[in-house]
């Protein structure tokens, strides 16, 4: 049976994270004979890749050309919007971080089943949602293996490294360029924080013999045969290799396998531990394990799962109101709570600024000519 699915997600714009998940799982549903729509208020280049490859997009629920025969929901807000809209579609939520407050698995009769994308979100379904193991399915992260290539072997030493990530920048790529430096690495940097937003990277991993990196851009590094050093904020993790990557998948390849301070000397420690041959294997097995197409087919069983219980659920307008009505007491408790966390954080950037006035001009007091200058300008003379 072919599926008409809407897929919601906050955002379709910057290429990383849920986002392009989104894009992987549409254009193999497409592939497949299936009718997804990709459904966001924030359409931008992600929204541009799905209409060139011929999928609708749109920004307005009264635009789906369609009443879905399933949500794949991402972001709750997101979600409960779809659902509200089809008041007779049932959901599957989509979880993919334990941080952000947009993944918050939300509560909602209609939906029947919950995905996780490694076994700390599952944690955080359980608690948030408070439905049990059978109810959620861990679906581990996937690479779309006809797009990341193999690379050639790596030498025996690397000779070239990058940071691939959307967020690692600032006062921590002085340490990884030294400890590179020390090692003999020619180091280069991909990704938004950097300024060098990568939009085809399976062109552009092939090159790097070593590569920083932490979830989804680590998957696809050592997709294409580079080793992989967990890596991102400030934060290290180990060197990916055939002992501990079992136990790294389980957890995403993420913030949770980040395990100590990012410094030079634990940085240079762990480039010490590249073995190519090991990478080789770690490599073998991603291709063989963690491919889009085995995903998308247990993301399909649990599409089929909601719908067989939602054929055998009657649907009661009443309680949908009501869990619609705790979600908005919630939401705005939420909205205010971080209103307020981001009144604190304003306040305390302009303390910050106030302190670093005064500072920057006490030091400038102390030259002769600009202090001479400054107290001319305090007189008005």
């Amino acid at each position: 049976m072919k599926y008409k699915i809407l897929m919601t997600n906050k955002t379709l714009d910057f290429r990383s994270g849920s986002e392009l998940y989104v894009r992987d799982v549409a254009l193999s549903l497409q592939e497949r004979g299936h009718h997804p729509v990709a459904y966001s208020t924030r359409p931008g280049q992600v929204a541009e890749d799905l209409k060139q490859a011929g999928l609708t997009v749109c920004d307005d629920l009264q635009a789906v050309p369609f009443v879905p025969d399933i949500i794949h929901g991402q972001h709750h807000m997101e979600t409960l919007c779809a659902l509200m809209h089809f008041t007779g579609t049932p959901a599957v939520f989509f979880c993919h971080g334990t941080v952000p407050w947009e993944e918050t698995p939300p509560r909602f009769p209609r939906i029947y089943r919950y995905v996780a994308v490694d076994h700390n979100c599952a944690r955080r379904v359980f608690d948030s949602a408070g439905v049990g193991p059978d109810r959620v399915t861990v679906v581990l992260n996937f690479v779309d293996l006809n797009r990341f290539r193999p690379r050639g072997p790596l030498p025996e030493r690397p000779r070239s490294a990058a940071v691939f990530s959307n967020t690692l920048a600032g006062d921590r790529i002085p340490i990884i360029r030294e400890a590179c430096r020390r090692r003999g690495v020619k180091l280069e940097l991909l990704g938004m924080a950097s300024g060098k937003t990568c939009r085809h990277p399976e062109k552009k991993l092939i090159q790097y013999d070593l590569i920083l990196a932490k979830g989804r851009a680590a998957l696809e590094s050592l997709a294409v045969g580079a080793s992989v050093l967990l890596c991102d904020y400030s934060d290290l993790g180990p060197m990916v290799s055939s002992n501990n990557l079992d136990r790294l998948r389980r957890f995403n390849l993420g913030l949770s396998c980040l395990d100590r301070p990012l410094t030079v000397e634990s940085l240079i420690a762990e480039i010490d531990r590249y073995d190519a041959e090991d990478a080789a294997q770690v490599s073998a097995r991603i291709r063989s394990e963690a491919g889009c197409e085995a995903a998308v087919d247990r993301i399909l069983q649990v599409y089929r799962s909601a719908l067989k219980d939602h054929g055998k659920a009657v649907c009661d307008p009443v309680a949908e109101l009501q869990e619609s009505s705790r979600y908005l007491k919630w939401l705005g408790s939420a909205l205010r709570e971080r209103e307020g966390q981001s009144k604190r954080l304003l306040e305390e950037l302009d303390r910050f600024n106030q302190t670093l006035t005064i500072r920057l001009r006490n030091r400038l007091l102390n030259f002769p000519l600009l202090g001479k200058g400054i107290r001319r300008l305090r007189r008005g003379g």
